[in-house]
């Protein structure tokens, strides 16, 4: 007897269980979290040598051309330049001392990108016994690089009551940084007017530093420090006709919030009637923009 009224209380707790699950809402997303569309890839420019390759070795009867292969990994368009140095100019004839070449990274029809194979040279190894050595090819590669951040906002027809109001992610393009949550803040002006303001939380995942746009195409000098580099940012497909703006940010350490702030929505239309229906949650598109720079090489042998 003990056995079956343990029974029915389990399966009691479990339809109780059940039931109270049945009405909770689930979100279809969580901020910070895709929902299953395209990220844009998992990285931003990729630059290296492939020819030489680390550990190659370039042959002296033959003419010798340094290859930087760049293609951008995330979904972002790009274009900027790469310089290479550290050849010894008495061996590799030819060569100035600094060489810089620029490139344009474009999504093609399919809407993937392409790798680019910058070139440089050719240069004469002029080659005594002593000089078949170690030597090493040094690359700098910087360029304009951003994310774009797809994200579901929300509008309460009530200016007060919008606790509920907040932003998730839908997807967001990979690059440099790395977006990690999208955070709304609903602030009443008056019953009938309130602002929105949404902080954009990114970190740094990439080797390399952020530059200014101005340092975008210095060919092999020491880049100045006084000023620090910025993130440039805007709202895209904003469904008010309030006007948004997003504050510039300067970059201090890894970790960023880059702010917009959609100023002044009216809840209600001239004839009083309210302008958003329940759960209004529209998709806005945040657009970041900056400017980056890393650094490869290769080691090889001359032979």
């Amino acid at each position: 007897m003990k056995k079956i009224i343990i029974l029915l209380l389990a399966v009691s707790l479990l339809l109780a269980g059940c039931q109270a699950l049945s009405n909770i809402k689930l979100p279809k997303s969580l901020p910070g979290l895709s929902s299953g569309e395209d990220t844009g890839g998992s990285g931003s420019i990729s630059a290296y040598f492939v020819n030489p390759k680390q550990g190659g070795s370039a042959l002296k009867d033959y003419p010798f051309s340094p290859v930087v292969r760049i293609k951008s990994l995330g979904g972002y368009e790009s274009d900027g330049q790469v310089c290479i140095s550290g050849l010894d100019r008495e061996i590799f004839s030819g060569f100035s001392g600094c060489e810089c070449m620029s490139f344009k990274q474009e999504k093609d029809e399919s809407g993937k990108f392409e790798h680019d194979d910058v070139s440089f040279g050719p240069y004469t190894l002029r080659i005594k016994q002593d000089d078949r050595k170690e030597h090493v090819v040094s690359s700098v590669t910087r360029f304009e690089y951003g994310n774009e951040i797809k994200a579901n906002i929300s509008i309460s027809r009530d200016a007060y009551e919008n606790t509920g109001c907040t932003a998730s992610i839908n997807s967001a393009t990979s690059g440099p940084l790395v977006v990690g949550i999208v955070e709304q803040e609903t602030i009443p002006i008056t019953e009938d007017i309130v602002t929105l303001i949404f902080k954009i939380h990114a970190s740094k995942a990439e080797e390399g530093r952020f530059i200014l746009e101005e340092n975008l195409n210095d060919q092999c000098t020491p880049l100045s420090s006084e000023k620090l580099p910025v993130i440039r940012a805007r709202a895209k497909g904003f469904p008010t006709r309030a006007p948004v703006t997003c504050r510039d940010v300067e970059i201090t350490g890894n970790d960023v919030t880059v702010v917009c702030e959609a100023k002044d929505i009216s809840l209600i239309d001239s004839s009083g009637s309210a302008l958003f229906g329940d759960n209004y949650s529209p998709e806005v598109i945040f657009e970041l923009r900056y400017f980056f720079e890393t650094t490869s090489s290769a080691r090889f042998t001359v032979s």
